[in-house]
């Protein structure tokens, strides 16, 4: 998974680094590469039918992103966010750590000047303290965003995401997938500094839920800084 990740990163970013350099040449002009690091405070809460429901502390993801806007009107976005402590759930009665990475790959276009619909792959994988058990929810996603200036440099934005995903579970050797879909909600703001450097705040909200009617949600606050080619 680490190789693909970073193989895929370092793909969007060779195609942008492609794209300025058409720019420059005035094949492409209006590109703009935002590079930085994103961050996600939150808790998750685990519903399991029978069990009743538990609930973590905050925890953060944190971790490299890419943003691609074309002058064409297309954008690409790439993500690879990872835990800096694990999450602790009660399981009947004992205490159990999931650390967890995600990677969030999107290409879509902008239909208006402040609105874009995007299509795009999630791969979310939590792994066991102490143990070969892992979770991983994967699949493709669809979504729709939007953002609204407020002045030079303060803008709003939100944006809303469709999971398609599955949820693989793997322990002692065993398997099992089930078909578990989800959304994702964010609204925040954004501010630019200087032309070049800027930041984000915001809040999301994401909820899946399995075949097995074991219900995830994660929740909290969102920070992120980017640098602007």
């Amino acid at each position: 998974m680490k190789r693909i990740v970073s193989t895929v990163l370092a793909g969007v970013v060779v195609v942008s680094l492609g794209g300025v350099a058409m720019a420059e040449e005035g094949h492409l002009g209006g590109t703009e590469i935002a590079v930085g690091v994103k961050s996600w405070v939150n808790d998750w809460k685990r519903e399991v039918p029978g069990e009743g429901s538990t609930k973590s502390d905050n925890i953060m993801l944190v971790g490299p992103a890419v943003e691609v806007e074309f002058a064409n009107h297309l954008f690409a976005e790439a993500s690879y966010l990872f835990s800096t402590s694990n999450y602790t759930l009660d399981e009947t009665g004992v205490d159990a750590n999931f650390d967890r990475k995600d990677f969030d790959l999107a290409v879509g276009y902008s239909f208006l000047k402040y609105f874009g619909a995007f299509v795009g792959y999630r791969d979310s994988a939590f792994e066991k303290s102490n143990s070969d058990a892992k979770e991983t929810s994967y699949g493709p996603l669809l979504g729709v965003k939007a953002s609204v200036a407020v002045n030079d440099a303060l803008s709003v934005y939100a944006k809303g995401t469709y999971l398609i995903t599955r949820l693989k579970t793997e322990e002692d050797g065993n398997s099992a997938k089930e078909d578990a879909p989800g959304w994702i909600a964010e609204v925040g703001v954004k501010y630019a500094f200087t032309k070049h450097i800027g930041a984000d705040l915001g809040y999301k909200y994401e909820r899946t839920e399995g075949d097995s009617d074991i219900k995830d949600t994660f929740q909290g606050v969102t920070l992120g800084v980017s640098y602007t080619f």
